[in-house]
């Protein structure tokens, strides 16, 4: 399955790109992601290193991954607020 973006979000800390299969991926300034799949979250720090883990066991993670975490859901909400209200 080919896999494409179909919308995005630039905001002064991130871009967010939107994804026909429904994943969303997220790209901080610095460089570091969040990636969204339907079971998995994929986090890659600052040097390139991934570490992945369940939607419900973000509680569990170090403090940036839930700060960004939290960041990052909160601006999809917005995406998809807004793409509700047109």
């Amino acid at each position: 399955m080919t896999v494409w973006v179909t919308k995005y979000v630039k905001t002064s800390k991130a871009t967010i790109f939107y994804f026909n299969n429904k994943d969303y991926q997220t790209i901080f300034q610095d460089f570091t992601e969040l990636l969204f799949s339907k079971e998995n979250i994929t986090y890659v720090n600052k040097l390139g290193e991934r570490s992945y883990f369940k939607k419900e066991n973000v509680d569990s993670q170090i403090e940036e991954i839930r700060k960004r975490y939290k960041y990052a859901v909160n601006v999809i909400q917005s995406m998809r607020e807004s793409k509700n209200s047109k």
